[in-house]
C-alpha cells in the first residue's frame, strides 16, 4: 500500500511539474506573440514607467523618431516632445495616471499635437494613451500616429476650397456686368442677321454691304466668345494644370474683357499699356487671370469707396532683366494702378493676410489678396504693394519663358 501511495504521489508530482512547464511555455509563447504583435504594429508604440522612462518601443517608433532602440530604452519620453511642451508634460502624464481613466485620445482637435524627431524635425501626431497597473507600478502606453500626410491633404483641400469660394465670389460680382457685356454683341448679331434677311427677301444684294454686315457679325460674336471663355477659365480649378508658356497680353485682355462692363457702369476708365513682342510667361493662365480679375475688382472698389479718387485704373506690362535676380531669369511685371488715394498706413502690413479686409463684411471674405499672393509665389514670382505718384499699385511678377515671344 505504501509503495502504491508513493507511486501515486510521484505521478501527481510529475503531472504537476509537466503542467507548470506547459503553463510556463504557453506564457513565454504568449509573451513572444505579444512582443511580435507590438513590434509589428503599424503605429509607433512607446511604454513609459512612472518616472517617464521608456521601457518599451516598437520598430515603428524607431523608424518614426530616428533613434535606435538602444537610444530610446531608458531615456525620458520628453526626448520625443518639442522643447516648448516639455515643462507641462510630466504633470499631464501624472494627471492621466491619477485620473483612473483607462484610455485617452489626444491630438484629434484642430490645434493638434506635435512630436520631435532626432534630427530636430517636428511633425503632427495623434496619440492614444492607455494605463496599465502591475506589481512593479503604473505604466502608460502611447500609440502614436504620424498624421503629416493627412494634415497636408486637409490643408490642400482647404486651400482648394478657398480658391473655389474666391472664384465664386468674383464671378458673382461680375455677373450683372457680364450679362450686359454679352447682351450687347448678341443684339448686334441679331440686328445684322435681320439686315441680311431683309436684303435676301428684297432681292437687293449688295456684295460690299453683305461683307460689311458679316464682318460686324463676326466681330460681335468674337467679342461674346472672348467673354464666355474668360468666364469658363475663371470657373476652372487651375491648380492641377501644368505650367505652360502663355501670352501675358492675352491674359490681361481677357481679364479686362470680364471687367469692362462693371467699369463702364461705374463710369471708371479702364486703360491698358501692353508693349509689343513681349516674351511669354511660364504660368497657369487660369490662376494668373484670377489674380488680375481680383486686382481689377479691388481697384474699382477702392475708387468707388473714396470720394477723393480719380476715376481711372491702368494695367501696364513691362519686363525686368534677369541680371536683377539670382537665377538670372527675366521677369514680366503686370501692374494694376488705380486713381484712389492709396492704402492707409495702418493697413499696409496686414493687407495680404488671409481674411483681413477693409471692405464691409458683405463685400467679400478677405481672401482674394492672400490667395493671389500664394498663386504668385507658386509661380516663382511675387505680388507686392507699391506706390505710384501717391496712388496704389499692385505688381504681379512672373518668370518668362525664353523660347517664345508674342506679337500683338
Amino acid at each position: 500500500m505504501h509503495a502504491n501511495s508513493s507511486a501515486r504521489t510521484a505521478s501527481r508530482a510529475l503531472a504537476s511539474a509537466a503542467e507548470r512547464e506547459k503553463c510556463l511555455y504557453q506564457s513565454i509563447e504568449s509573451d513572444y506573440r505579444f512582443l511580435q504583435l507590438f513590434d509589428d504594429a503599424p503605429d509607433a508604440m512607446v511604454q513609459v514607467d512612472g518616472r517617464g522612462a521608456i521601457v518599451l518601443a516598437n520598430r515603428t517608433a524607431v523608424e518614426m523618431f530616428g533613434y535606435s532602440r538602444a537610444e530610446l530604452l531608458g531615456s525620458n519620453v520628453d526626448l520625443l516632445i518639442p522643447e516648448a511642451k516639455r515643462a507641462a508634460h510630466a504633470g499631464q502624464r501624472d494627471q492621466f495616471v491619477q485620473s483612473g481613466m483607462p484610455r485617452r485620445p489626444m491630438g484629434t482637435g484642430p490645434s493638434g499635437l506635435r512630436a520631435l524627431r532626432k534630427d530636430g524635425l517636428e511633425f503632427p501626431v495623434e496619440i492614444a494613451l492607455s494605463r496599465v497597473t502591475s506589481e512593479s507600478g503604473d505604466y502608460v502606453t502611447a500609440v502614436i500616429r504620424d498624421v503629416t500626410d493627412r494634415k497636408r491633404m486637409e490643408r490642400e483641400l482647404e486651400e482648394a476650397r478657398a480658391r473655389r469660394n474666391q472664384r465664386i465670389e468674383v464671378l458673382a460680382r461680375l455677373s450683372s456686368g457680364l450679362a450686359h457685356e454679352i447682351k450687347n454683341p448678341l443684339a448686334i448679331i441679331h440686328a445684322r442677321a435681320s439686315d441680311l434677311a431683309e436684303m435676301a427677301s428684297a432681292g437687293d444684294v449688295d456684295r460690299a454691304q453683305i461683307e460689311k454686315t458679316c464682318a460686324s457679325i463676326v466681330q460681335a460674336s468674337d467679342r461674346a466668345i472672348r467673354i464666355l471663355r474668360g468666364v469658363a477659365a475663371m470657373s476652372q480649378v487651375g491648380t492641377g494644370d501644368p505650367m505652360q508658356p502663355a501670352s501675358v497680353n492675352a491674359i490681361v485682355e481677357q481679364a479686362v474683357d470680364l471687367l469692362r462692363g462693371r467699369y463702364r457702369t461705374s463710369g471708371v476708365l479702364l486703360a491698358t499699356d501692353l508693349p509689343l513682342n513681349l516674351p511669354m510667361a511660364e504660368c497657369r493662365e487660369v490662376e494668373v487671370s484670377q489674380v488680375l480679375v481680383n486686382l481689377l475688382n479691388n481697384a474699382l472698389d477702392a475708387i468707388e469707396g473714396d470720394s477723393r479718387s480719380e476715376r481711372w485704373v491702368r494695367v501696364q506690362v513691362s519686363t525686368q532683366p534677369g541680371a536683377v535676380y539670382e537665377d538670372g531669369i527675366e521677369r514680366l511685371n503686370i501692374e494694376v494702378v488705380d486713381g484712389g488715394p492709396g492704402v492707409a498706413a495702418e493697413h499696409k502690413e496686414r493687407l495680404m493676410q488671409a481674411f483681413f479686409t477693409t471692405k464691409p463684411l458683405e463685400a467679400g471674405m478677405g481672401i482674394g489678396l492672400s490667395m493671389s499672393r500664394a498663386i504668385a509665389e507658386d509661380h516663382g514670382g511675387q505680388l507686392e504693394l507699391r506706390e505710384c505718384d501717391g496712388h496704389t499699385c499692385f505688381r504681379l511678377t512672373l518668370p518668362v519663358q525664353h523660347l517664345h515671344s508674342e506679337e500683338r
